[in-house]
């Protein structure tokens, strides 16, 4: 071998170990995740939304969750983002949902003013299998958490979201109703 090639491969096993090292090296304490608490919840949406917590808004209703189990209760509104469709499915990418809890279980959801503990998370992709006709779906899709609000302002971590849904349109084909239930599960970090 001549003298650069020995150079050339030595700096790169060095810079090969120097990487490795650094993505091996355990977290900084500052940096460690909380730990997390499981999330599991039951929703039930409407299109178009009943109440819009943003402008683009589609979907909207009502959530009942439970936090490491405390009872949640709130709403939840958003939009599956773009949309390309095939025969049997359709794929979405770039969805974004906000979910609101109430202040308290017992007084009830007092709607997008009642949004005081809140978290949005986003869908990179989302997938529809349609059923028999293009009227029955199911929605599978897994999130994740990128900002929150009160007790959820440090919150992080990924949600599976999983809802059969069906569509339709009155008029032929100018506006969509629909109606949906779903089950999301996973762990959220850094709550109150």
């Amino acid at each position: 071998m001549t003298r650069k090639s020995t150079f050339a491969l030595t700096l790169i096993l060095a810079l090969t170990m120097g990487a490795f090292l650094l993505t091996a090296a355990p977290a900084s304490p500052a940096h460690a995740q909380q730990p997390g608490k499981a999330f599991r919840a039951l929703w039930f949406l409407v299109l178009p939304a009943p109440e819009m917590l943003l402008p683009m808004d589609t979907w909207g209703g009502s959530i009942f969750a439970t936090l490491e189990g405390e009872s949640l209760l709130g709403g939840i509104a958003g939009n599956d983002g773009n949309e390309t469709d095939y025969p049997a499915f359709t794929i979405f990418k770039d969805g974004q949902y906000t979910i609101c809890f109430a202040k308290s279980v017992a007084a009830g959801w007092g709607g997008a003013s009642d949004c005081a503990d809140s978290f949005t998370y986003e869908v990179p992709h989302a997938l529809v299998t349609w059923q028999s006709t293009d009227a029955l779906g199911d929605y599978t899709s897994t999130a994740t958490i990128v900002r929150g609000t009160g007790r959820f302002a440090s919150a992080s971590g990924h949600l599976h979201i999983t809802a059969p849904f069906l569509v339709w349109t009155p008029d032929g084909g100018t506006t969509w109703l629909g109606r949906g239930s779903g089950v999301i599960t996973g762990t959220i970090h850094g709550v109150k």
